[in-house]
């Protein structure tokens, strides 16, 4: 995208350079090929924005179906790792699995060892400021780096 819209401005003040220039003696080529690349730039911003919409609206649909299941789940720190447990699966994951934890805006992250994949991210809003101060040092103190 950061590439088009750089494409975008240069074709654009290419463009009113063409336009602006007198053409009454001779076959106007280079109107028409700038006409062509406005032309191909329009649509190819038309099906950026197309594709965006639809893109949005299925994050939509997603979000509101999870909203809608309502999928409570429990995490159990303990002296081996971090039991889940939700309505449809039961993970048991040792410390060892497990990179580090990061706060980035108020958001807990932690990070599995092996890839560059969060595993679990808690929000400091769902669990208050107390709460989520206390699981941030306990993954600090269990997680070895």
């Amino acid at each position: 995208m950061k590439r088009y819209f750089i494409l975008t401005l240069i074709i654009m003040i290419v463009a009113a350079a063409v336009f602006s220039g007198d053409t009454s003696n001779r076959f106007p080529i280079d109107k028409i090929i700038e006409g062509g690349s406005v032309f191909y730039l329009f649509l190819w911003w038309l099906t950026f924005i197309e594709r965006w919409v639809r893109f949005s609206r299925k994050n939509k649909a997603r979000a509101e179906r999870l909203e809608k299941e309502m999928m409570d789940c429990t995490f159990t720190f303990n002296n081996e790792g971090i039991d889940y447990r939700d309505k449809e699966k039961r993970l048991q994951l040792n410390w060892s699995l497990f990179n580090s934890a990061i706060i980035y805006k108020d958001t807990l992250f932690i990070l599995v060892k092996e890839s560059a994949g969060v595993m679990f991210f808690f929000s400091r809003e769902e669990l208050g400021d107390a709460e989520f101060n206390e699981v941030f040092e306990l993954l600090q103190s269990r997680i070895k780096k």
